[in-house]
């Protein structure tokens, strides 16, 4: 009986903490890293503490978020990318001890940046770049700030993840910032924008209720949905634009494999007269993965 509620426990954790978000910080600070260093170089033991330390500080910045929104996740239904985890909002999980989780997690993160501090000399910024994310990044969710309720908060998400990451780690292997991976940080931008975007769709009802200003609160699902086209649109055109003009690798054209389902998205959030949670949920998932993808590709063209 007690094996049985440790392992149930356990995975009420598991869930609170959302590993499917963690993996972009592991692919935004690998594709940094692999444009101006080798893939043997990851192996040494100061760079996979870096590394760990950056996706630590996404671990607290989503743990924190947990704390702060629980109350207005009671609202939300959950799914794989919106909602919360719902791990505090149903009880299996007191808000202490994802606050507690928070608070270890950023502090893990900052002794293995004091670690590669020691290790890698001349990279003494690297810990105050860590400190600075990892209070912006609470800065999302935590008040008086709580930039999630300006219409900065998904712009800080794209910032911390899409530009500042990739530049700590090309910062970590060459003494300072290179703009090698520009081309992708831009196409990146427009997909990760997009995507953030129809992450708040499916919690437009929950979002309303807990008073959460983002940008889909204040301009309304069908605005945001253009939003996304034009983004997207910018985002293919650009991919074209820097593969032809050999900026990026061709391995990146297959992110046109997603085409469908950006107009799918697109569609179906704009075409109905009346919010549908189940086709905000969809569009949720497809925006989602063209962000995945283009970062997947983005990683396998430095790497090749």
């Amino acid at each position: 009986m007690r094996i049985g509620l440790l392992r149930y426990k356990a995975l009420n954790i598991v869930m609170l903490l959302r590993p499917q978000f963690l993996v972009a910080s592991a692919i935004m600070f690998l594709l940094g890293f692999m444009a101006v260093g080798g893939p043997d170089d990851i192996l040494e033991a100061p760079y996979l503490a870096a590394l760990a330390s950056a996706v630590l500080v996404q671990l607290s910045a989503g743990l924190v978020n947990e704390y702060t929104d629980w109350k207005g996740d009671r609202f939300a239904r959950k799914s794989l990318f919106a909602g919360g985890s719902g791990e505090i909002a149903t009880g299996r999980v007191t808000p202490s001890a994802a606050l507690s989780l928070a608070i270890v997690s950023v502090a893990i993160a900052i002794a293995l940046g004091i670690y590669v501090d020691a290790e890698l000399e001349g990279r003494e910024l690297f810990l105050p770049l860590l400190i600075a994310s990892a209070v912006l990044a609470w800065c999302f969710s935590v008040r008086p700030i709580r930039l999630v309720n300006t219409a900065f908060g998904e712009l800080l998400e794209i910032a911390l993840l899409v530009w500042i990451l990739p530049m700590m780690a090309m910062y970590l292997v060459t003494g300072a910032w290179t703009d090698d991976v520009l081309p992708y940080q831009f196409v990146l931008t427009m997909f990760g924008l997009a995507s953030i975007i129809g992450v708040e769709f499916p919690d437009k009802q929950a979002d309303i209720r807990s008073m959460k200003r983002n940008l889909t609160y204040r301009f309304g699902v069908e605005r945001m949905a253009e939003v996304q086209c034009v983004l997207l649109f910018v985002g293919y055109a650009s991919t074209v634009a820097f593969v032809l003009s050999g900026y990026m690798g061709w391995v990146n054209v297959l992110v046109f494999a997603t085409l469908l389902y950006g107009w799918t998205s697109i569609v179906i959030m704009k075409a109905p007269k009346h919010y549908d949670y189940e086709w905000a949920r969809s569009s949720t998932t497809m925006m989602t993965s063209i962000f995945v993808v283009s970062m997947a590709l983005a990683l396998i063209d430095v790497v090749i």
